[in-house]
């Protein structure tokens, strides 16, 4: 995943669910989740729709993979950036914890 979509479906074999959605906040107001984009080549070509903010991401999996995201705009505030998902253990994860005194 990375390559396309809004979210990475099933990360890591189940280390999240629908993880990597992506939001730019552009004066005040937050965008709706920023599809994948695959532009590698510098270029800031996706609208954000809210202002003149435009975006890229790119996923690099070549011998260390690397997600990238670029945001720009020319006249409105881009005044924060929304990395989020759903943790995915689904009921297979585990806790251990002690009640004895250290």
């Amino acid at each position: 995943g990375g390559e396309g979509g809004t979210q990475i479906a099933d990360g890591g074999q189940d280390m999240y669910d629908g993880g990597n959605e992506v939001r730019l906040r552009v004066s005040g107001q937050w965008s709706d989740p920023l599809k994948y984009t695959q532009i590698c080549d510098g270029d800031l070509g996706e609208p954000v729709r809210r202002g003149t903010a435009e975006y890229a991401t790119c996923k690099y999996a070549d011998t260390a993979p690397l997600f990238a995201f670029v945001a720009s705009s020319l006249t409105t505030e881009i005044d924060g950036v929304r990395v989020s998902g759903n943790l995915g253990a689904d009921g297979g994860g585990h806790q251990a914890a002690s009640t004895q005194p250290l």
